[in-house]
């Protein structure tokens, strides 16, 4: 099912750019540096874990579509700020699972920064989040801007702070977890409309999703 609804990806139609907030897709690159002393093994799944190319989808109402092209976790996400609901398929699971927004989490420590970053030519500003001892970046374009207001209720990690204070799409995201480095970069915005049949979920079940991130 999964290898039918990714073909669907060739079905897009990009026209101009439309006006208001970005309406496109961004295909990422993503690079996994290790600086911790770990066995070929776990270097190996830690890699097959992040894959290595990423597209993200965004219509200018706020719904996003990201397929993680060849992770071996976490292979389709999408978020339906109408609904304020999120779903993810897993790779090799023949189900949706929902919810992962409704779960308690650590609040972060948010800070925003200046930056002198160009990304494919697009000026960009930093958020530094600091969450559970591990530090992520993203660099967002403000000059790509999308509707924040979308987002106000998808608290999980403080997604929304993040968003309102970046004020546009992420071209640049940067994970230091313990003893590794993940880093997504843009290397590729297409402005243009997007398929409604790239946010309609795939034909499984769909399953109440279990805690990823507690207080705990």
């Amino acid at each position: 099912m999964s290898q039918v609804f990714v073909l669907s990806l060739a079905l897009l139609m990009f026209q101009e750019k439309p006006d208001g907030f970005f309406e496109g897709r961004i295909q990422y690159k993503v690079k996994t540096e290790f600086t911790g002393d770990f066995d070929p093994d776990t270097i190996e799944l830690i890699k097959k874990t992040r894959g290595t190319r990423i597209s993200r989808f965004w219509k200018s109402d706020g719904r996003t579509f990201v397929h993680c092209i060849d992770a071996n976790f976490i292979e389709m996400f999408w978020y339906d700020p109408q609904k304020n609901m999120d779903y993810v398929k897993f790779k090799g699971e023949n189900r949706i699972e929902y919810g992962f927004g409704d779960e308690p989490y650590t609040k972060p420590v948010i800070v925003k920064k200046s930056s002198d970053l160009k990304i494919l030519g697009y000026d960009t500003v930093l958020i530094e989040v600091l969450l559970d001892g591990d530090m992520t970046r993203y660099w967002m374009a403000p000059s790509l801007p999308i509707d924040v207001t979308k987002y106000e209720q998808y608290t999980i990690a403080d997604w929304n702070k993040v968003l309102e204070l970046g004020k546009g799409v992420m071209l640049k995201k940067e994970v230091e977890s313990d003893g590794y480095v993940c880093t997504e970069t843009a290397v590729s915005v297409k402005l243009g409309t997007i398929a409604e049949k790239m946010f309609k979920l795939p034909d499984l079940p769909l399953v109440k999703a279990k805690p990823l991130l507690t207080n705990d």
